[in-house]
C-alpha cells in the first residue's frame, strides 16, 4: 500500500460515511436529498475507488465493472418503473436511486446489488409496522437504509462472498 494511498483512501472513507449520515438525517427529517450533498458523498465514494483500483485500468473488463458499481441502482430504477406501471405511484425516489449510484463507488467490487437487497431487507420490518399501523401511502426514508447496508458492506472483507 503506497503513502498516497494509506494518506487519502481513510480520509475519503470518513467523508463518504459523514456524508451518508448528513444526507441519512435529512432524508429521515425532509425526505429530500440535496444535490450539493450527493455530489460530495459521490466525490468522496469516487475517489475511494480510484484509490482502490489497480492502474491502469483493465478496459476490457469495464462494462462488467460499471454494471457491478451501478447493479442496485438499476435495480431500484426497475422497482421504480414496475410500480410506476402497477400502482401509478413511484415507489422509489430518484434521490435514493442516485444515492445507490453513487454508493456503488464506495462499495467494494460486485456489491452494489448486495447493498441494495440488503437495504430492502433491512427496511422491511419498518414497512411492515406502517402497514400495520394503517400507514401504507406514507412514504419511508430509504437513504438511511442503503447508508447503513454500505456501511455494513463496506466492513466486510473484500473475499467474503456475497453472491
Amino acid at each position: 500500500m503506497s503513502l498516497f494511498h494509506s494518506l487519502f483512501s481513510t480520509p475519503c472513507t470518513l467523508g463518504a460515511l459523514a456524508t451518508a449520515c448528513l444526507m441519512s438525517i435529512r432524508d429521515m427529517r425532509t425526505r429530500e436529498v440535496v444535490l450539493h450533498e450527493l455530489a460530495l458523498f459521490f466525490a468522496f465514494a469516487f475517489i475511494r475507488r480510484i484509490l482502490w483500483s489497480p492502474l491502469p485500468p483493465d478496459l476490457a473488463r469495464l462494462p462488467a465493472e460499471l454494471l457491478s458499481l451501478f447493479a442496485g441502482a438499476l435495480l431500484m430504477l426497475v422497482i421504480r418503473i414496475l410500480g410506476w406501471l402497477a400502482a401509478r405511484r413511484c415507489l422509489i425516489g430518484t434521490g435514493d436511486i442516485l444515492f445507490a449510484c453513487a454508493a456503488g463507488f464506495m462499495l467494494p467490487p460486485g456489491r452494489s446489488l448486495a447493498m441494495t437487497c440488503l437495504a430492502f431487507f433491512l427496511a422491511l420490518p419498518f414497512s411492515l409496522a406502517r402497514l400495520a399501523a394503517r400507514e401504507p401511502g406514507a412514504s419511508l426514508p430509504f437513504i438511511p437504509f442503503l447508508s447503513l447496508a454500505a456501511l455494513l458492506l463496506c466492513s466486510l472483507p473484500a473475499s467474503f462472498a456475497i453472491f
